[in-house]
């Protein structure tokens, strides 16, 4: 049976009002947004929800509450229960839009997208983009009937010039970022005991994103160094956690082997990773946004920056960031030994309030209460 076959057979099957399909990094594991929307519906017992996986991922299955259904996403099944649906929710572009899969009337589609804020240039402003991409992202955007959207910035520079996107937005914040409001005690025992990390441990994490050209050497950071001048700085026991772009997780030796550090690449939570964290430092990747709601102490730190820029471009300069920036290890250490925590913390308090930053801790919360109050008044269409 062809894909365009079984999808026109499937869309005849009536929508399940209570049906609730997820799907993460086009089907990664239990993490990001999706993750923190299906554990606020699991407290409304009217919902039944799916989340569609990808079986060439290594999934941690354990990770999954026991009542949310896991189906594969490029199976028949996983076609049914999105054709069946009311509410479909994805924090990347759904590949099945080329696959034949068309949204009906009644269903409810909420991209949550993966960033509120971004040094790289994304989409329509994003070099070099194949047509099929371009054309299967405006059909995406099409369909979209809330944006969710983290900040007054992620709507004006992000997403109005460079989604295709012109439709509504649920204006309450990163859903994954309500854990970064919370105690983080339990969750720091749960990665202490996974890692066999001593209790009062300090961690700092390196997580850098990927190149295309998978050029190892832009990820030469100073282990040793680093871990020497957190001590010095700082002072208390430090470890280091490397956290690889999905993209890198099978490169080979870009990571040393010290007892002290440890590979997370793995953890399916990256929010979780970021909960614990004393301090993050990063290249280009977005994650470094989240941590700043913690206030925490955060670093660029970036190799090959003009080469990066001129391959890819920057949505935000590097120097618009509260972030002290380094282009080699020697500045780096610099950075962290001269590091000025008044000063870091005014130029973070700035950042948020200029940039319209919605995050409260309570974006999931507001997200579900919207998904009944639409799905409700769709009911009747339902068939």
């Amino acid at each position: 049976m062809s894909r365009r076959l079984s999808s026109f057979i499937f869309n005849l099957f009536p929508i399940r009002q209570n049906r609730v399909c997820f799907v993460s990094y086009s089907g990664q594991g239990f993490g990001d947004n999706p993750k923190y929307i299906a554990l606020e519906m699991l407290k409304h017992k009217e919902f039944e929800l799916v989340w569609l996986y990808d079986s060439n991922n290594n999934i941690d299955f354990s990770e999954f509450p026991k009542d949310i259904k896991l189906i594969k996403l490029n199976s028949l099944l996983g076609l049914y229960y999105m054709s069946t649906c009311h509410v479909l929710i994805s924090n990347m572009r759904l590949s099945f839009w080329k696959k034949g899969f068309k949204k009906k009337k009644q269903q409810i589609y909420i991209q949550t997208w993966h960033g509120s804020f971004s040094f790289k240039k994304i989409e329509a402003d994003a070099l070099n983009l194949s047509k099929g991409y371009v054309k299967s992202a405006k059909n995406d955007s099409k369909n979209i009937d809330y944006l969710s959207s983290g900040s007054k910035w992620a709507e004006n520079a992000l997403f109005k010039g460079s989604f295709w996107y012109a439709g509504k937005y649920f204006r309450g914040g990163n859903p994954r970022n309500d854990v970064l409001f919370k105690n983080p005690k339990d969750i720091k025992k749960k990665i202490v005991s996974k890692y066999k990390l001593s209790p009062g441990v300090k961690i700092a994490m390196y997580a850098p994103t990927f190149r295309k050209s998978h050029d190892q050497s832009v990820y030469q950071i100073d282990y040793a160094g680093l871990k020497k001048a957190l001590q010095k700085k700082f002072r208390g026991e430090w470890i280091i956690f490397s956290r690889l772009h999905p993209n890198m997780i099978k490169e080979k030796n870009i990571i040393p082997n010290y007892e002290w550090l440890f590979d997370v690449s793995k953890y399916p939570d990256m929010q979780e990773l970021l909960c614990v964290s004393d301090l993050l430092i990063t290249d280009y990747s977005s994650s470094i946004f989240d941590f700043l709601i913690t206030k925490r102490p955060g670093f660029i730190f970036a190799l090959d920056k003009k080469r990066y820029e001129a391959e890819r471009g920057f949505k935000i300069p590097l120097e618009g960031t509260p972030f002290p920036i380094a282009y080699n290890n020697k500045k780096l250490i610099d950075n962290i030994t001269q590091f000025d925590s008044k000063k870091y913390l005014r130029a973070v308090e700035k950042f948020l309030k200029d940039r319209g930053v919605y995050d409260k801790g309570d974006a999931s919360k507001k997200l579900v209460e919207l998904i009944i109050k639409v799905s409700r008044s769709k009911e009747s269409t339902c068939n």
